[in-house]
């Protein structure tokens, strides 16, 4: 890992775990009416979304030939990506590899790019990751 890179991608640290959750419960509830209006306007996807409340995902940024590792909270998942929480913005496009773990506990790499990034409160922003090749999610879902 580059510190440098990791600094420029982190640069607050981790979310606490019951933020976290206070922030998760807000967006499932469709929380502030501009979250409603972007919810409608994202419901043309592709992929049924199921909740994938995971601590610990694993997702290593990858930009210029440097590679960051983060740890964070999974949001929800799909055939085609996955939503996360992190400490900070990510740019859209950055390449990443996103380690899941299947049901028979086994580590799944699967690599994709930031999709999108909106800020959701203060330093914490919920990231979207775009997979290169569709996944069963249920094949991750316990």
């Amino acid at each position: 890992m580059i510190r440098s890179l990791q600094k420029a991608i982190c640069p607050r640290g981790k979310l606490d775990a019951a933020d976290v959750n206070q922030i998760l419960d807000e967006l499932d509830r469709g929380g502030k009416p501009h979250d409603r209006l972007y919810r409608l306007l994202r419901s043309r996807r592709r992929h049924e979304r199921y909740r994938y409340r995971v601590r610990g995902v694993c997702v290593a940024l990858i930009r210029g030939g440097e590679e960051a590792m983060l740890v964070v909270s999974g949001r929800n998942l799909s055939a085609g990506g996955v939503a996360f929480l992190h400490a900070g913005p990510i740019e859209v496009g950055t390449r990443c590899r996103v380690r899941l773990i299947d049901r028979d506990g086994h580590d799944q790499h699967i690599t994709g790019a930031i999709s999108h990034c909106r800020c959701v409160r203060a330093e914490v922003h919920e990231i979207g990751v775009q997979f290169d090749q569709t996944i069963d999610p249920l094949f991750f879902i316990s």
